[in-house]
């Protein structure tokens, strides 16, 4: 952490302050301790930035998803609603005619209108333009050497090992390979996927709600970083 911080050196020069008691040697360690937690303050406030951004993305994708699913939802009601009343449209009308021919007729026309309302009830719902020039998702996916997206700090512990459980990967190739397993079934190239990490396009409810998905995953590694962060901070402030 201390590397991923960039206060090394700080530390390396609090271990070789430590013997010196003199006023100089008091006062030089606190300008290096005060150096030291204006670094932690500063890489705090980055990762703390950047979980805000993914919480903003996220309940942006989220909220139009839900305004999608709600428009949806009143679209199949009043299909629902009208299917069933050209259903019983229908049956009474067939009822009430003495003709045979006429009958047929009129229930074959019923069913099918019946029936295309209620059909028309599960097509999926409308698109809408949702783009992010700036996709936190992209390099994510893309895992390349230099991000143009994360700070220096940020992606290096999304990458190295050490901050993972296991150690043997980074977090963000992880990430990725459950997002590979569980979101795109193995496909590394497809319609969904140029949406999430490209710049954006026509969206559908169940796109949104997948990138509000992978957002809060993503999140939820960024907070864990945090986690860890927070510690080594407070290890800091405990030494003398």
């Amino acid at each position: 952490m201390a590397n991923a911080t960039g206060t090394l050196s700080f530390l390396h020069k609090l271990v070789h302050n430590q013997s010196d008691t003199s006023l100089e040697g008091k006062v030089e360690r606190l300008h290096i301790k005060n150096e030291l937690q204006n670094r932690l303050l500063l890489v705090t406030t980055e990762l703390n930035s950047f979980s805000a951004e993914l919480d903003c993305e996220g309940e942006r994708a989220d909220q139009l998803a839900s305004y999608l699913d709600e428009r949806a939802n009143n679209r199949n009601d009043v299909l629902t609603v009208a299917s069933i009343a050209v259903g019983a449209v229908t049956t009474i009308a067939t009822v009430s005619i003495s003709s045979d021919a006429t009958q047929n007729v009129v229930g074959l026309v019923g069913g099918l209108l019946s029936g295309g309302l209620g059909g028309s009830s599960l097509i999926k719902g409308r698109k809408v333009p949702f783009n992010h020039p700036r996709n936190v998702l992209k390099d994510i996916w893309e895992v390349p050497q230099q991000s143009s997206i994360y700070t220096p700090f940020i992606w290096y512990m999304l990458n190295e090992k050490s901050f993972s459980n296991e150690h043997k990967q980074g977090i963000i190739r992880s990430i990725r390979d459950r997002w590979l397993t569980l979101q795109f079934d193995g496909e590394t190239e497809g319609r969904k996927q140029n949406l999430l990490f490209g710049k954006g396009g026509k969206y559908k409810a169940d796109d949104l709600h997948d990138r509000a998905d992978l957002l809060n995953q993503l999140q939820s590694s960024i907070r864990s970083l945090n986690q860890d962060l927070q510690s080594f901070v407070l290890s800091v402030n405990r030494l003398p």
